[in-house]
């Protein structure tokens, strides 16, 4: 990383301050120091990744709950005796029987 620097600073390197903190910045940053951060980064990642799928999961059972629950309403209303759904009517269902 210094012999890029020094590439890009050219000659007179040595002289220009910001150059002199950067080599220093880089002499004396620990070798582990990228890979922190690259595991925050990737922890990051990962946890959000982990979340979306556990809510896709949750999604697709709420899915199939409804799904489930829909399909046993519609075979218990078609097993009853047709008579019987035709005789429901409401309680106050008294119209007919008024005085026109």
């Amino acid at each position: 990383m210094v012999n890029f620097l020094e590439w890009i600073y050219g000659p007179a390197a040595h002289s220009d301050p910001y150059f002199v903190l950067l080599r220093d910045f880089w002499l004396l940053t620990p070798w582990w120091y990228p890979y922190l951060w690259l595991g925050i980064l990737g922890t990051i990642v990962l946890v959000k990744l982990a979340r979306f799928g556990l809510r896709r999961r949750a999604a697709r059972a709420g899915i199939k709950r409804v799904q489930r629950r829909t399909e046993q309403l519609l075979r218990s209303s078609q097993s009853e005796p047709p008579m019987q759904r035709i005789m429901r009517q409401a309680a106050n269902d008294d119209i007919s029987r008024r005085a026109v």
